[in-house]
């Protein structure tokens, strides 16, 4: 198994984490952007998961920003049939801390919401986009049904993408003091889904 030991010494990631997760969970200040970066690993158990909201929350208190993005690597939803899943542990505190982006993978499908607050779709001035990035190696992607209705979250899911088995999906950022702007493009280039994050006035 590898450790979190393996993960702060093979890598050089800012040793800003919490006891146990120095170097492993960070955060770091990007311009406008303040990123959070989650070790999911020791969020299995209520004791953990709780250790890692205390600690999210003490940085966005001690480091505001505009735009706060917290980025994990398991998914927020099920990107075959929409089902919740760490969305379902996250978005109380999200909400709370106001954080504007919400970032993850895993599933390996493609999935975006528009901003959400309370479990509802908002007009962006409020609430967190969530965003699941596509496989990029073109070995580990996805098979899903684009035309099957998803079983939860079709009120919350605005789009979905993969190629199947075979998937390259890449993401590009950009930002600006008026928005962040997230596009998912293809092997090609093209330009699938388009998301603007708003900053906290």
């Amino acid at each position: 198994r590898t450790t979190n030991e393996f993960f702060r010494d093979a890598a050089a990631y800012p040793r800003t984490g919490y006891t146990s997760e120095e170097g492993v969970c960070y955060h770091f200040r990007y311009g406008d952007v303040l990123f959070i970066m989650l070790n999911n690993e020791n969020m299995k158990d209520s004791l953990g998961l709780e250790a890692a909201q205390q600690w999210v929350r003490q940085v966005v208190a001690e480091n505001p920003a505009p735009y706060k993005v917290v980025c994990e690597h398991y998914q927020w939803f099920f990107g075959k049939d929409g089902k919740t899943s760490q969305y379902g542990r996250w978005s109380a505190l999200f909400d709370e801390l106001g954080i504007n982006l919400a970032l993850a993978g895993n599933n390996h499908i493609y999935v975006s919401t528009p901003a959400l607050y309370d479990g509802k779709t908002t007009d962006g001035t409020k609430g967190t986009v969530y965003i699941q990035t596509p496989s990029s190696d073109n070995e580990r992607g996805v098979e899903y049904d684009p035309q099957a209705p998803l079983a939860e979250n079709d009120d919350k899911i605005k789009f979905r993408w993969s190629e199947g088995g075979n998937t390259v999906g890449a993401m590009h950022m950009k930002v600006t003091p008026e928005k962040m702007t997230l596009v998912l493009l293809d092997r090609y280039g093209n330009v699938l889904d388009t998301n603007y994050v708003y900053p906290t006035r």
